[in-house]
């Protein structure tokens, strides 16, 4: 696999392209976590948050090396702008 493409808005990506969660919290809101982990493990439950399952290097290093990005076309995809 080459690459595993995300769309969304410009601050989806800014706020949500955490590579390496520090905390369960920002392993929450980690696109390329939660991306990584659903792919190696399946759907994340409660156990994808434990502070064991955060430092799980296969899950982490799963994750493309690259910057996240945002492709977004024919105006916004967020509500009400």
């Amino acid at each position: 696999m080459k690459e595993i493409i995300i769309g969304g808005y410009e601050k989806l990506v800014k706020m949500h392209d955490i590579y390496e969660p520090s905390t369960a919290m920002a392993a929450q809101f980690s696109i390329p976590y939660v991306v990584s982990y659903a792919f190696l493990k399946g759907r994340p439950g409660l156990e994808a948050f434990t502070d064991q399952a955060i430092r799980d290097r296969r899950v982490l290093t799963f994750a493309p090396e690259g910057e996240a990005g945002c492709r977004c076309g024919g105006g916004s995809l967020f509500p009400g702008e």
